[in-house]
């Protein structure tokens, strides 16, 4: 393995020089590693791949297996993802993870293994992020000094659920719950992906008591965890519950940003969603009103921050009020071109609400040109 890392890094040593825009900038050169995060914060992202190549042959060349070595590794990887080189950024990064958790231990990667674990997203391996996205859990498990054991099974979340509920999120454990909550939710996203809506459940709701507990409800934190549940329960048809969600996150994005900040409307929009699936068409329609007011009022009539919401009450209005709904979307579809263009993906669900409006009003030669455009622009 050390000659395989010796022979790799005085190859990758030797492209860098001949092929990158810096190639007069030599491997002799004395280079620490804060020449090289200098070179990375200023910019000179050629010169600091260069530095840090040069850092680990060196330091391989003297078997130093020092912290140095784990940044220069972590450092590569990040230039390779601002490259779009995921293959490569993966490869950096585990080696960095690798020396990192020989010097101080597995529990101190936790954020690079959920990096690493992101980056295997990108590449389109799920299962690989999955397998790291426990190793978290698992580490954090141990950080906060619960019963420790070789895996925690993910299925059973039982243990985890005890500590958090036994546990006061004082000054020692707060900033741990709210991290965990984090992992634990990108855990849960992961699980709804795969279609194990009882496990996301689970972890999201768990994620939910953690930040509760380290910010004592009144916070944005709280309301993400919030609305994940909600969006859960709208894809699982538990509707009542659902409305339940939202109206808690919509109240308190509220309280915190006030009833005209983007992330207060696009929560009140979600509300309106649930009232709508709950067969609360009036409220439904007076929420939308309201936000589409503020909507205006606050971003202007041109504003792709309207959109949203003109969409939804295009398709609240679209039987019982079929020419508001015209008038929405056609709105809507003036505001995405003056913003996007004429022929943007954007463009393609208003354009077919618009067109199956039409054709139930038997407007269907004005329909078909609508409908031939949205094929258009889909290519």
């Amino acid at each position: 393995m050390l000659k395989f890392l010796k022979l790799y890094t005085y190859i990758i040593s030797i492209i860098a020089i001949l092929f990158n825009s810096d190639a007069a900038y030599s491997l002799d050169d004395k280079n620490t590693i804060q020449d090289a995060n200098q070179y990375l914060i200023t910019g000179k992202w050629n010169k600091a791949y260069l530095a840090y190549n040069y850092i680990i042959k060196n330091k391989i060349n003297e078997q130093n297996f020092d912290i140095n070595l784990a940044i220069a590794y972590a450092k590569l990887s990040e230039l390779e993802q601002i490259r779009g080189n995921f293959a490569k950024a993966i490869y950096y990064l585990q080696n960095s993870i690798y020396i990192k958790q020989k010097l101080q231990g597995s529990s101190q990667s936790i954020n690079q293994i959920n990096n690493l674990s992101n980056l295997f997203l990108k590449i389109n391996q799920p299962n690989k992020a999955w397998e790291l996205k426990n190793k978290i859990v698992y580490f954090t498990k141990n950080q906060l000094s619960i019963n420790n054991s070789s895996r925690i099974d993910l299925l059973n979340l039982s243990e985890l659920k005890k500590f958090a509920n036994n546990t006061t999120a004082n000054d020692k454990y707060k900033n741990d719950f709210l991290e965990w909550a984090n992992y634990l939710n990108q855990i849960g996203d992961l699980a709804k992906s795969s279609n194990r809506t009882a496990l996301a459940k689970e972890c999201y709701n768990l994620g939910l008591i953690l930040r509760i507990k380290a910010t004592s409800g009144n916070h944005l934190a709280v309301a993400q965890s919030l609305d994940k549940l909600g969006n859960l329960s709208i894809e699982t048809n538990q509707f009542k519950q659902a409305k339940i969600y939202y109206q808690e996150s919509y109240e308190i994005s509220r309280n915190i940003l006030g009833s005209n900040k983007i992330d207060t409307i696009n929560r009140a929009v979600c509300l309106a969603k649930s009232l709508k699936v709950n067969n609360e068409f009036s409220n439904c329609q007076k929420l939308l009103d309201k936000q589409l007011l503020i909507a205006t009022a606050s971003f202007g009539k041109n504003s792709t921050n309207l959109i949203n919401i003109q969409f939804e009450l295009a398709l609240l209005n679209q039987t019982i009020n079929p020419a508001i709904s015209e008038n929405l979307l056609t709105q809507a579809i003036e505001i995405l071109e003056k913003n996007y263009g004429p022929a943007n993906a954007t463009l393609i669900p208003y354009l077919d609400l618009y067109a199956q409006i039409l054709n139930k009003n038997n407007e269907t030669d004005k329909a078909s040109k609508l409908i031939a455009r949205s094929k258009a622009i889909q290519g």
